[in-house]
């Protein structure tokens, strides 16, 4: 039996509604972007620097051979930032300067993750996402310090994404910008390898045929080989810091809980 082709009317409704959906989500993403920077930017520098943003802004204020000397020997970890941070405080060393910078990579976040809800679930889910981080505590609060956190968020989701489009549609190009936001995350803090860890275990969701296995192995490979430098150098501090550690309680089930 023959498919009867909708009406015109009706292709042109449809057509319509998506069209008004689409510009509602765009309007949404503008809108969580816009919101996102005023909360951001409220009472930014009103409180003075604490410890660790002071140790941030120390070790970036040093000149390139002693920051190079920090990384390798003390705090090998968020070299990233220590490095972006260096280069922006040319425009400011005042409380609300100093944390802009985390601020920027805080609202940045936004078009990118509504990109990666598009990409997964539409642009509504998008749209929602782009909100939810807007308003989300915790991104609020370390958008306004002065460490790495936001930089990492805003890496992770960069490199979520492209791994989405590679697995999709694989390229050369999308290949290469997920192994370089892979590798640009590791650097902003090594936590981000949990998530390159949850990329690649979600790929057992998939059937086998379907995976590109030639890129995820090279672009693994390539992550593994360009951020070998910063694993090997924490795990020589963690043997021997300079800095003492015994600072950091021990896990146990209570720490679980609470």
């Amino acid at each position: 039996m023959h498919n009867i082709p909708a009406p015109i009317s009706e292709n042109r409704f449809s057509l319509r509604e998506r069209f008004s959906s689409d510009r509602l989500s765009w309007l949404l993403l503008l809108i969580s972007i816009a919101l996102a920077l005023a909360i951001r930017l409220a009472f930014l520098g009103t409180k003075s620097l604490w410890l660790d943003e002071i140790w941030s802004v120390e070790i970036a204020r040093m000149p390139w051979h002693s920051f190079l000397w920090v990384v390798r020997n003390m705090d090998p970890n968020t070299s990233l930032y220590y490095g972006l941070l260096h280069l922006w405080m040319s425009f400011g060393e005042s409380e609300f300067s100093l944390r802009l910078l985390s601020v920027l990579f805080s609202v940045l976040t936004l078009p990118p993750l509504f990109a990666l809800g598009t990409h997964l679930l539409g642009r509504r889910a998008g749209a929602i996402a782009a909100l939810l981080l807007a308003v989300n505590l915790f991104d609020v609060q370390w958008s306004q310090e002065a460490r790495t956190y936001a930089l990492l968020v805003f890496l992770v989701t960069l490199s979520s994404l492209y791994f989405i489009k590679s697995i999709e549609g694989p390229s050369r190009k999308n290949w290469l910008l997920y192994s370089s936001f892979s590798v640009f995350a590791v650097y902003a803090h090594i936590f981000a390898v949990l998530v390159l860890f949850a990329q690649l275990a979600s790929l057992a969701f998939l059937r086998r045929r379907e995976l590109p296995w030639k890129g995820v192995c090279s672009s693994a490979i390539a992550v593994g080989i360009f951020t070998s430098p910063v694993a090997w150098l924490i795990v020589v501090r963690s043997r021997a810091p300079l800095v003492p550690l015994d600072w950091i309680p021990g896990p146990s089930i209570r720490h679980i809980y609470d």
